[in-house]
């Protein structure tokens, strides 16, 4: 199963936050992803572990991890990020 829900929220939070979304899925076939830089910093929350890694672009294998939610950034080139069996994210 997979689920992806975008939504635009509401006045007054609409001039901060230009979307929220949540994406949930069942396992998947690889377990890191590629994500393109998009212009935007972006607030995660991994709502299945209080874990989140940043990868390595160059080296894959070796990744930073920190507890609880990460704010993103503007990014200049593509990051990584892992799937894990059963993601799920906001």
């Amino acid at each position: 199963m997979v689920s992806y829900r975008h939504r635009v929220p509401r006045p007054p939070l609409d001039s901060f936050v230009e979307s929220i979304w949540v994406f949930q899925s069942d396992a998947r076939p690889h377990t890191l992803e590629p994500i393109l830089p998009t212009g935007a910093a972006q607030l995660i929350v991994n709502l299945k572990e209080d874990q989140t890694r940043l990868y390595n672009p160059d080296l894959p294998h070796r990744y930073a991890a920190t507890s609880g939610s990460v704010l993103s950034g503007v990014q200049s080139r593509f990051h990584v990020k892992f799937l894990q069996s059963g993601a799920d994210g906001i």
